[in-house]
């Protein structure tokens, strides 16, 4: 699978049953539904991450995206304060380099599975 920024290939990091594709060059990373899914379970947070295929599309200047799996254009939705970038088949979302920093910080995570934020936050963002 390539990055649907920079188109080079992603690496897959994984922790407990979760692989995230990770670009190692423009530093975004890509999570599928079904990882979602597990995310979701992990966390705790139920609705909270799918939630987001059901947000309607904001307006951007950023360039439109593709999803790296389907290949049609994903939209951009305002997610917790993040824009960011949602496969319109729910195939996963795109998160660019900051956001999920962004939207950890925002979230109560006091309730939050503390490794799952821990490998999110070391791997993707400056949240610990």
């Amino acid at each position: 699978m390539n990055c649907p920024v920079c188109k080079q290939p992603l690496v897959i990091l994984e922790r407990e049953n979760i692989e995230v594709d990770y670009c190692l060059s423009c530093h975004g990373f890509w999570l599928d539904s079904g990882e979602l899914e597990l995310l979701k379970e992990i966390l705790k947070i139920y609705n909270y991450v799918m939630s987001p295929f059901k947000y309607p599309q904001v307006h951007s200047k950023e360039k439109i995206r593709k999803c790296p799996i389907c290949f049609t254009n994903m939209k951009k939705i305002c997610f917790n304060g993040v824009m960011i970038d949602v496969c319109s088949s729910m195939d996963g979302m795109w998160f660019d380099e900051g956001e999920l920093s962004a939207i950890l910080n925002n979230l109560d995570t006091k309730n939050l599975e503390s490794s799952m934020i821990n490998f999110l936050g070391e791997n993707f963002c400056n949240h610990k």
